[in-house]
């Protein structure tokens, strides 16, 4: 190797010697720096426990065999055994849908042609009593008022006979209203809830050894 070559290679370490003294406090401060800057990770937490299971709902009680129960009672705890019927309502449990007389329309007939006839019958009886045999006609319901404008004779023109077939006109067409009503009231039914705790059906049965028959059962 030249002189040259050697002062050279002399020149490069010296260079790179000094390179590394420079350098070696930028690298310690830098790895200084990054350890204080990096924060400590916290620790992994510990696994919540398992969320307990949603409770389900009791079955209901199964209903008793043969028995439905009634929702409605009295103030005594004794169960309604008819509720009105509203048209798109549901029914309630223990009932079933049936039909009954319209309360109002037998009520209101039956109190119409009380009265009526019973006037009229009392008149009829003193008639009778006065020794005026026309007056029997009233006796008869409905039709009595009409038969008796011709027994009693007023049937001719006066004040007196005129009164007197007007009132047994009324009469007469007030029976006949109060009895239509009547009659409405139970040929056209409303319909009511009825209670269905009670079932009661005909088997046959045998009572005795001679002849077979017909049993009332009941399932309470």
């Amino acid at each position: 190797m030249s002189p040259r070559t050697r002062s050279r290679a002399a020149v490069h370490s010296w260079l790179l010697a000094a390179v590394a003294l420079v350098a070696a406090p930028c690298v310690a401060r830098a790895q200084e720096t990054s350890t204080a800057a990096a924060p400590d990770l916290p620790e992994p937490a510990e696994p919540l426990p398992d969320a307990a299971p949603e409770a389900t709902p009791a079955a209901p009680l199964p209903r008793p065999a043969g028995r439905t129960p009634a929702v409605f009672v009295h103030g005594d705890g004794t169960p309604v055994d008819k509720l009105p019927h509203v048209a798109g309502k549901i029914i309630p449990a223990g009932y079933e849908l049936g039909e009954q007389p319209q309360r109002n329309l037998v009520l209101g007939g039956a109190l119409g042609l009380g009265l009526t006839y019973g006037l009229t019958l009392a008149v009829g009886a003193a008639l009778v009593a006065g020794d005026n045999d026309g007056g029997a006609a009233l006796f008869a319901p409905v039709l009595g008022p009409f038969i008796a404008i011709g027994t009693l004779g007023v049937t001719e023109r006066g004040a007196v006979q005129d009164a007197a077939r007007a009132m047994l006109v009324v009469d007469g067409l007030a029976q006949s209203a109060s009895l239509t009503v009547l009659v409405l009231g139970f040929a056209l039914p409303e319909d009511v809830l009825v209670r269905s705790e009670l079932a009661l059906s005909l088997t046959p049965t045998v009572p005795g050894t001679r002849a077979p028959g017909l049993g009332l059962v009941g399932e309470l």
